[in-house]
């Protein structure tokens, strides 16, 4: 499924940690890496530039430096890399120049960092990781910037997977893949299905005690909930594959990311709908908190269909 990768790139440290991640998976998948960098007009990038004259001498040479930014780290890459390495500098806003490299070189994953330049200290989606991930039309794989170098410590992998759903043929949709991601390191994957408990108004306060009405409805729902994972595991199992099944009692991205945290998960991949002019509606999602609330890298997937 993986045959070529796309790296977005800022020239920032953080940006780059996407790359180890990325060439792991590109020597597995023996998928041709490519790394990207969209050109911004050198006058958007010195502020005290924008009031004088456009000078194309001087953006020339800002689209110098970057490509050759672009061919150091293809150099970097080419040592350990036993695939194709190249490179773009493509040019237009940032998100549509990642997209539009998306499509028309066509790409069968994104990896990038959730931040490019700097990382903000509260941890959320940056605006073009965010736009990416809404309307990208394959899967991206977003990676948490920290402040250890790019290149410290072991290769990456992903052998522990966990993959959250919801009892919908949409939520499966991000299940193939996951697989295709996950069959080139061995992994074992955990599916899990949050229920949350009935939580009953008391004036101002919200109560969680269940009442003996209630803990027998929970107990019926968390069977569902089993009997739908078994159902999705038990076809999967069929490809010869690792599955472990949970329910876990709790609000939804909580619930996730406790799992998440027990199992020691190296990759979380969630499905989301894609819809680029509503990018609020994911900020409060299930999705969304799960991103922002882990470390873990995220693969998050648009289906084409039903989003």
């Amino acid at each position: 499924m993986y045959h070529s990768i796309l790296v977005p790139l800022d020239g920032s440290p953080f940006a780059e940690q996407a790359l180890p991640l990325a060439l792991s998976i590109a020597n597995r998948a023996r998928a041709r890496l490519e790394v990207m960098l969209v050109h911004v007009l050198y006058m958007f990038q010195q502020p005290e530039c924008s009031w004088l004259p456009f000078d194309p001498t001087e953006d020339a040479i800002f689209k110098s430096r970057e490509q050759a930014y672009l061919d150091a780290i293809v150099k970097r890459l080419r040592k350990t890399a036993s695939v194709p390495v190249t490179s773009a500098l493509a040019s237009g806003t940032i998100e549509d120049g990642i997209l539009e490299r998306a499509r028309t070189e066509p790409a069968d994953l994104i990896v990038m960092t959730t931040h490019g330049r700097s990382p903000l200290k509260r941890f959320w989606l940056g605006s073009v990781a965010l736009d990416v991930v809404l309307n990208a039309p394959v899967p991206v794989l977003l990676v948490r910037p920290q402040q250890a170098s790019a290149d410290s410590g072991p290769e990456p992998t992903l052998r522990r997977i966990l993959v959250p759903l919801d009892g919908s043929k949409f939520a499966e949709g991000v299940l193939e893949p996951t697989v295709a991601l996950g069959s080139l390191m061995d992994a074992e994957y955990t599916l899990v299905r949050a229920v949350e408990p009935g939580l009953l108004p008391d004036g101002f306060r919200v109560v969680a005690e269940l009442s003996a009405t209630e803990q027998p409805r929970l107990e019926k729902r968390k069977a569902e909930a089993q009997a739908y994972l078994d159902g999705v595991a038990g076809f999967w199992r069929s490809e010869a594959l690792r599955i472990q099944t949970q329910v876990v009692v709790g609000t939804s991205a909580a619930a996730v990311l406790g799992v998440a945290r027990d199992k020691k998960s190296e990759l979380i991949a969630i499905a989301i709908h894609g819809r680029g002019a509503f990018k609020r509606l994911l900020l409060g999602s299930v999705a969304g908190k799960i991103v922002r609330g882990t470390s873990t890298p995220v693969l998050v997937y648009r289906p084409m269909t039903g989003g």
